[in-house]
């Protein structure tokens, strides 16, 4: 069973009915919830049902972001590294030393 909460919105999912009806009765009793069936959106992204489970899509949010920026009609092109490039780490990882800002 999964229960995903963000401020007042949550999603409750799993692959056992019982348990999962049982749940949503126990937060009924403690709080005021309104069911609204399938999920289509949830924090923006796109949940998609497929046969074998859901996709999740940021589609929609990278629509609105080129939009916002007007670039959607913006030419793609090919990022200049290539995608098959591994990167890893080699030697100890270095860290710079922290600086507490005071205002």
């Amino acid at each position: 069973m999964y229960f995903l909460v963000y401020v007042d919105d949550l999603l409750l999912t799993g692959n056992d009915a019982t348990t999962l009806t049982a749940f949503q009765l126990a937060l009924a009793d403690k709080f005021s919830l309104k069911e609204l069936c399938d999920v289509n959106y949830f924090l923006g992204i796109e949940v998609i049902p497929t046969d074998t489970g859901y996709v999740l899509s940021q589609h929609k949010y990278m629509t609105d972001v080129l939009t916002r920026f007007h670039m959607l009609d913006a030419t793609p092109i090919s990022t200049p590294l290539a995608s098959s490039t591994t990167l890893s780490l080699s030697g100890p990882l270095l860290l710079m030393r922290p600086v507490t800002a005071r205002p």
